[in-house]
């Protein structure tokens, strides 16, 4: 985490494709329950608040839109941080089991889609899916449109809790790129 991360809370999306189980963590405003049992709510840019299975269920059945067929989205654990140094501690868990519907074509194989924001602090954040279609289209793209849209829209509205390394709200779409990413290129042996 960047050193400028506070008491976040956060979710981790746990997903397999054909390839790889992967996991993707994603930082929130604070998160509050009362046992594990309870899907709470978190505090949202709006200035109230969103249940927390809501904002959860609706960022996996936009992830859904982005992956293949192969990849099946297994669920989600919040974690909540009670000091900067605490790891966090899992607070609420929803087993999804959930298919991928994108109908993109090209190769997936090691490939990762990358959303690139700007906080109202002007720092970075982003949003990464690993082994998804590419079109065959590896590059940087200021414009988006369809689910990809979707996704970058939903990130950045106020009335989620989604957040930046820096605690502050995803304000303004910067860029998406989508290439190999070579970590997975190495444990995939591919040549």
């Amino acid at each position: 985490m960047a050193p400028h991360n506070q008491y976040q809370s956060f979710v981790v999306f746990d997903y397999v494709s054909k390839y790889a189980p992967h996991k993707q963590r994603m930082l929130t405003r604070q998160f509050s329950n009362s046992g594990f049992t309870d899907a709470g709510t978190f505090e949202n840019w709006s200035g109230g608040s969103i249940a927390g299975d809501t904002m959860c269920d609706a960022w996996a059945a936009q992830m859904q839109q982005l992956v293949p067929s192969t990849t099946v989205i297994a669920g989600y654990t919040i974690y909540k941080k009670s000091t900067p140094d605490d790891l966090g501690v899992p607070a609420y868990s929803k087993s999804l089991s959930l298919s991928g519907l994108s109908t993109v074509d090209g190769w997936e194989e090691a490939v990762q889609q990358q959303f690139m924001f700007r906080t109202t602090g002007y720092n970075l954040a982003k949003v990464v899916l690993l082994d998804v279609r590419s079109a065959n289209l590896f590059g940087r793209y200021t414009t988006i449109a369809g689910d990809y849209l979707d996704m970058a829209t939903m990130f950045m509205n106020p009335d989620n809790a989604w957040a930046g390394r820096d605690g502050l709200q995803p304000a303004v779409f910067k860029l998406t790129t989508t290439n190999i990413n070579e970590k997975l290129r190495r444990e995939y042996h591919i040549t």
